[in-house]
């Protein structure tokens, strides 16, 4: 397995094991509803902002996870590697 495939699973297992040790009425999904009721527009705006920039749709330039990874020495902001297969 490769690096970024670790971190997926990191995240299913987070996301399982968080769930499972929640009481009742308290996982993430209800958190999620619980968020999209009371700040729609926000909730919209963070998730449509992370599937775009899982799918590359963003140009780097204006994508604030791919800012993020600029900052760190991860990535340039001159292209979206993920998408056009420059990595």
């Amino acid at each position: 397995m490769r690096y970024d495939d670790y971190g997926w699973l990191s995240v299913a297992v987070g996301v399982a094991v968080i769930d499972a040790l929640a009481p009742r009425g308290h996982t993430l999904s209800h958190g999620f509803a619980r968020y999209r009721r009371q700040h729609p527009a926000v909730t919209a705006a963070v998730v449509g902002g992370l599937l775009a920039h899982l799918y590359g749709t963003l140009p780097a330039q204006v994508d604030p996870l791919h800012r993020v990874g600029a900052l760190l020495g991860k990535s340039d902001l001159t292209t979206n590697e993920a998408v056009s297969g420059d990595h």
